[in-house]
């Protein structure tokens, strides 16, 4: 089985997008909106 380019930058972006949820989540945790 072999892995495309497209395929590992495919899962990098969605790797860099979950911690990028998680960062806002827990920043919006820290600072709850009135």
């Amino acid at each position: 089985m072999t892995l495309s380019s497209s395929d590992a930058s495919r899962r990098g972006f969605l790797n860099t997008s979950a911690v990028a949820a998680a960062g806002a989540s827990l920043l919006a945790g820290l600072n709850p909106v009135r």
